[in-house]
C-alpha cells in the first residue's frame, strides 16, 4: 500500500482499521468500507487464543465530521470461535465501545460542540443524529470528565453564594435554590448544592476530602452559609463579602427616597444617592446637600451610607476595627430604626467584617459564576433536572 495512503488511513478512520473502498454517498456523508486486520483474538469468557473465524458480518458506525461532511464506516467484522470454551465472540475495536453505533470521538466532538455552540438544535443539524442521542452522549461525557476530578480535595480558599435554578407556579409558587462553592485555587467550580440549608450543603460536599485543608472563606451576609463553614471547615476563616456591606443601606436609602420623590426611576437624584460620594463630581455634589438640606431624615440615613464607604478605604486591620466601633458607637445615637437595624446588623458580622483587611477577598468571583450559571438557564430556556444542570455548571 502505498505510504501516503497509509498515513491518510490513520488520520481518517480508527488506528486498528485499514480501508477496503471509499466513496461519497451523497453530498452530506462520505463511506469508507473497513476491515481490521489481526493474526488472532482473545475469548473474552476464558482468555484463549483463537485463529478460527465462525463468521462475518458488516456494521455500520458514525465516526466526527470531516470538513462539515458525515463519515460512516462500515466495517467487516470478523467472529471467532474458541477452541477452548468453543464460545463465539466478536473481534473488539478500539474506539468503539461494545454495541455502540458511534466512535468515542465522535462523542467527543458532540461534547465540544455542546460547549461551543449556541443550543443543542445546531448541534443536531451539525452531526446528523438525533436530538435524544445528543442529549444523551452530551451528558454522559460531562459525566465522564466530572469523574477525572472526583477526588481533588478541597482548596485553601473557597467562595460560596447561591442563585435561583428553578422557578414553580401555579397555586403554590416555589423558588429552587442552588449554591455554588468556587474554589479559588484552582480557578474553576468545586460543587453545585442544591439547596442552601446546612443539612442540604453537608450532605452533598461531605464525599469530597480535605476540609482541614481550607484557610479562607468568604461568603454573602447569609446565615445558613456562616453556620455551615464553621461547622463543616473547622480551620476556615470567614470574611463577609465587601460588596454585600456596602449594599445594606441601600434599600434604607430608596424607601426614604420613594417617601419624598415617589417611585420615579427617571429622578436623577436615585442615582447620585447610590454612588459612592467619593466619585461624585463637584456641582454633583454639591446639588446632593442642597437637595438633602431639606430632607433630615434622608440626610442622616446618607451619611452613615457614605460612612460605610468611609470605612472601607480604611487600610490595616487595627485601624478598621476602630473606625468599625466609632460608627457603630454613633449609630447607637440615631433615633432611627432603620440605623439602628443596620447596627445591629453590622456588630452580628463584625468579625467577618474586619476578616476583609486581613484576607482581602471578596466574593466577586463566585458572583461571576453565578452570572455563568444564568447565562446557562437562559441558553436552555430554563432548567428541569438538577443532576444534568450540576454536571453543566462544574465543566462551564
Amino acid at each position: 500500500m502505498d505510504p501516503n495512503w497509509q498515513s491518510n488511513n490513520r488520520l481518517i478512520v480508527l488506528p486498528e482499521l485499514n480501508i477496503l473502498t471509499h466513496g461519497q454517498s451523497n453530498k452530506f456523508r462520505y463511506n469508507y468500507q473497513c476491515e481490521k486486520v489481526s493474526e488472532f483474538e482473545v475469548c473474552p469468557k476464558c482468555a484463549t487464543k483463537s485463529y478460527s473465524v465462525h463468521d462475518r458480518r458488516w456494521i455500520n458506525v458514525k465516526d466526527q465530521p470531516v470538513r462539515g461532511m458525515g463519515v460512516k464506516l462500515q466495517i467487516l467484522k470478523r467472529r471467532f470461535r474458541c477452541p477452548n470454551c468453543k464460545k463465539v465472540f466478536t473481534e473488539p475495536l478500539s474506539g468503539v465501545r461494545k454495541g455502540f453505533k458511534t466512535t468515542e470521538r465522535f462523542r467527543r466532538g458532540v461534547r465540544w460542540a455542546c460547549d461551543n455552540f449556541k443550543n443543542l438544535k445546531r448541534v443536531q443539524l451539525a452531526y446528523a443524529c438525533s436530538a435524544g442521542l445528543i442529549y444523551k452522549v452530551f451528558y454522559e461525557q460531562l459525566e465522564l470528565k466530572q469523574r477525572e476530578k472526583m477526588n481533588d480535595p478541597w482548596g485553601t480558599t473557597l467562595g460560596v453564594d447561591e442563585h435561583t435554578w428553578k422557578k414553580r407556579r401555579g397555586k403554590i409558587r416555589q423558588t429552587e435554590f442552588a449554591s455554588l462553592i468556587v474554589d479559588y485555587d484552582r480557578g474553576r467550580i468545586a460543587e453545585v448544592v442544591k439547596g442552601k440549608t446546612v443539612h442540604d450543603l453537608k450532605s452533598q460536599l461531605d464525599y469530597i476530602p480535605g476540609r482541614e485543608r481550607v484557610r479562607d472563606v468568604t461568603i454573602d451576609m447569609c446565615d445558613p452559609f456562616k453556620k455551615f463553614v464553621r461547622e463543616f471547615f473547622p480551620n476556615a476563616k470567614l470574611t463577609a463579602d465587601k460588596f454585600h456591606v456596602l449594599r445594606l443601606a441601600n434599600p434604607m436609602i430608596n424607601r426614604a427616597r420613594t417617601e419624598i420623590t415617589g417611585d420615579q426611576r427617571s429622578n436623577p437624584v436615585r442615582v447620585l444617592l447610590q454612588r459612592n460620594r467619593h466619585r461624585l463630581k463637584y456641582f454633583e455634589t454639591k446639588a446632593l446637600d442642597q437637595w438633602l438640606d431639606h430632607y433630615p431624615k434622608m440626610k442622616e440615613i446618607y451619611w452613615y451610607k457614605e460612612a460605610l464607604y468611609k470605612f472601607y478605604r480604611t487600610k490595616g486591620f487595627e485601624k478598621a476595627s476602630r473606625a468599625l466601633i466609632n460608627l457603630t458607637d454613633q449609630m447607637a445615637l440615631s433615633s432611627l430604626d432603620e440605623i439602628k437595624k443596620l447596627r445591629k446588623t453590622l456588630m452580628k458580622w463584625r468579625v467577618e467584617i474586619l476578616n476583609y483587611f486581613k484576607t482581602g477577598l471578596t466574593n466577586a468571583r463566585t458572583e461571576g459564576y453565578n452570572r455563568l450559571a444564568k447565562g446557562e438557564q437562559y441558553s436552555a430556556f430554563g432548567v428541569r433536572n438538577f443532576t444534568n444542570y450540576r454536571l453543566r455548571m462544574l465543566n462551564v
